[in-house]
């Protein structure tokens, strides 16, 4: 008859890992999705219209600031906690994506319209992170 051995080692469940990183990757995909749909209707906006105004300069941080926003409200519901915390860390891998995108687009110059999107998109978790927890959405 064989014995069982009791191994003082917790097996890993695979699901638990993807039940907590699901939220993650829903926000994240929300936030990019709205970016990358923001600055196409930007880009047709400012293609159709042959102006060069400066107010199109802007609108693309408006667009990451709402993604971060809304990643950090989806990411929030789905995972509960402080909301700053989760909303600032939930904006980390949108901003990941962001830059990477970016970069590729830019050609790997780092200027200062790069740099603008780390507190852009941070703010924007934040707040979003802050918002859900204190409302009933």
């Amino acid at each position: 008859m064989p014995v069982k051995i009791k191994s003082k080692y917790k097996k890993v469940n695979e699901n638990k890992i993807y039940n907590k990183i699901k939220p993650y990757l829903k926000g994240v995909f929300i936030g990019d999705l709205l970016f990358i749909v923001g600055v196409i209707i930007c880009g047709l906006i400012l293609y159709k219209s042959d102006s060069t105004s400066s107010f199109f300069y802007y609108i693309p941080y408006v667009f990451m600031f709402l993604g971060a926003f809304f990643c950090g409200i989806s990411v929030q519901k789905g995972v509960g906690g402080r909301g700053f915390l989760i909303g600032i860390l939930s904006s980390l891998p949108y901003l990941t994506t962001i830059i990477l995108f970016l970069c590729v687009f830019l050609r790997f110059n780092v200027s200062v319209n790069l740099l603008i999107t780390i507190p852009v998109c941070l703010l924007g978790g934040f707040i979003g992170g802050i918002i859900a927890v204190n409302s009933r959405i």
